[in-house]
């Protein structure tokens, strides 16, 4: 493995945190959830006059955290050769 490889490991180890907490802040200003109990015209409404523009960001942000996440940062903790036992 490079070093390369080990140091986009790094950063996606610190970029996921960050980016997924902005994803979900981006996500929660952009409409308040009505609670669990909530009839369903409130559940409704809350669909009606969120703010869209926010959470598509909020949700693309949250995406692209995943995958830069699970290409770098799991990539650098699965092994790159077969362990003895298993071959």
């Amino acid at each position: 493995m490079t070093a390369r490889f080990i140091k986009w490991g790094a950063i996606a180890a610190i970029a996921y945190p960050i980016l997924q907490l902005t994803a979900q802040g981006l996500i929660q200003v952009g409409g308040r959830e009505p609670a669990f109990t909530a009839s369903a015209q409130e559940i409704l409404e809350f669909f009606q006059n969120r703010d869209t523009t926010l959470f598509s960001i909020g949700g693309y942000l949250s995406a692209l955290s995943c995958g830069f996440w699970a290409h770098y940062g799991a990539s650098c903790a699965l092994p790159r050769e077969i362990p003895v036992g298993f071959q």
